[in-house]
């Protein structure tokens, strides 16, 4: 193998006789080796025996599903080329020994005996831990200073992400799912200025930060099932740049960023299953939202936010799971209306609703999708024809309103020359192009 000096990548799969592979030996063009399935690889290089050796050029490693291995190498390190590393599913592999300075990305998956990283080297741009009983992510427990994405899911274990309590100042990609003894993010509790993504996941925060504003760069933020978070930092969200804000399932928040209205650039927003939040912020909803998903709230949180939707010019898409007292949609008598912007609107598990008001719909003139689920006593449709726009109509589990859409139905003549219906996850006619 040797003289094929032509040869840049190298897979081997399933080779139940591989003990360990000379690194020394192999072709100097090879940069690229993949190795999986082999059940008693024990030492990935082992070159003790070798009489002259190769200088390696690999730039990816990758190693998936080999149980019996035990170390990367018997010099306790790397090819000095080396760019990526990625291992998964290797039971036995306590350690990765020394990694090379020349490294950028490291990706590690389902190592159940792998306590911790060695000393990261301060080229690495991106790492991401996945399933692994780590108590650290180094170390030495520093994080490089070129760290740009940090990204570690299911790692019971970590209580901190750095030692020093800081996370480096180039970090722009932060997402933490699922690491229940992880208390913060950084014990400075300054996240770093050049951050764009954020998301919590089902973690023992109980606050994101001291501040948010000087987040200059921030884009999106996605908080969910974090149980012990209870508000947000003072102050709020930066004002110029997130466009995505997601927060759902936080068991005990009961204060909403006091700046929303303020957010100009935010686009699309998620609100939901917060029981502890008792009022959003007096001054309402961001202008320029386009996009509203999720909308779950207690009643007395909604209502005084439906009654401001007319003022969302841009807003595209409108999904509003459950408002639990709501006879009629929109509600009649309190000045709520949709806006005409809106293309596409999902009600569902709106429990008392009886019926849907024409007033409501009448201005919805550019309407193309409408989906209602799980309102079991919504018995009347719309009086007046469904918006002439309509070209998606999807009802599941309103047994009331489903009885008088059949073929003889009291409103088949409403929806029967709307091109795509689904109803009970049954079309009631071939989908129409549109």
């Amino acid at each position: 193998m040797e003289q094929s000096t032509r040869l840049d990548r190298l897979v081997i799969e399933g080779c139940d006789s591989l003990i360990s592979v000379a690194e020394g030996r192999l072709p100097s063009s090879l940069q690229t080796l993949q190795i999986s399935n082999c059940a008693k690889l024990l030492c990935l290089f082992d070159d003790r025996k070798a009489r002259h050796t190769n200088a390696s050029h690999l730039k990816y490693l990758y190693l998936s599903q080999c149980p019996a291995l035990k170390s990367l190498s018997s010099r306790d390190q790397l090819s000095d080329a080396l760019q990526h590393l990625e291992i998964h599913n290797c039971s036995h592999l306590t350690t990765i020994g020394q990694l090379p300075e020349t490294l950028k990305r490291l990706d590690i998956k389902r190592l159940d005996s792998f306590s911790s990283a060695a000393q990261l080297p301060a080229s690495l741009e991106h790492l991401s831990i996945h399933e692994c009983p780590i108590t650290a992510l180094s170390s030495s427990g520093h994080l490089p200073a070129s760290l740009q994405n940090l990204n570690i899911v299911s790692c019971s274990k970590l209580t901190n992400l750095s030692s020093t309590g800081h996370l480096p100042a180039s970090l722009q990609h932060l997402n933490i799912v699922s690491c229940l003894k992880l208390t913060s993010l950084s014990s400075g509790q300054l996240l770093p200025a050049a951050l764009k993504y954020l998301n919590i996941s089902s973690c023992g925060i109980s606050s994101i930060a001291d501040s948010l504003q000087h987040l200059s760069n921030l884009q999106q933020i996605n908080i969910n099932n974090c149980p012990n978070l209870v508000s947000f930092p003072q102050g709020g969200l930066p004002r110029t740049s997130p466009t995505v804000f997601s927060i759902s399932y936080c068991l005990k928040l009961n204060v909403l960023p006091s700046n929303m209205h303020t957010l100009n650039s935010l686009q699309e927003m998620c609100i939901k299953d917060l029981p502890s939040l008792s009022s959003f912020p007096q001054q309402g909803l961001p202008i320029n939202l386009t996009s509203i998903t999720g909308f779950k709230i207690q009643d007395q949180v909604m209502q005084p936010l439906m009654q401001q939707l007319h003022k969302l010019t841009s807003l595209r898409n409108l999904n509003i799971d459950g408002c639990q007292n709501a006879v009629c949609f929109p509600q009649e008598g309190m000045e709520m209306m949709l806006p005409s912007s809106l293309i596409r609107l999902t009600l569902a598990n709106f429990s008392k609703l009886r019926r849907l008001s024409p007033e409501g719909f009448r201005n919805l003139a550019s309407l193309e999708y409408l989906s209602i689920t799980s309102c079991p006593k919504l018995s009347s449709f719309l009086e007046d024809d469904l918006p002439s726009s309509l070209l998606e109509l999807y009802i599941f589990n309103c047994s009331k309103l489903t009885d008088q859409c059949g073929n003889e139905g009291k409103y088949w003549s409403n929806i029967s020359n709307i091109p795509c219906v689904k109803i009970d996850g049954k079309y009631i006619h071939e989908p129409k192009p549109f």
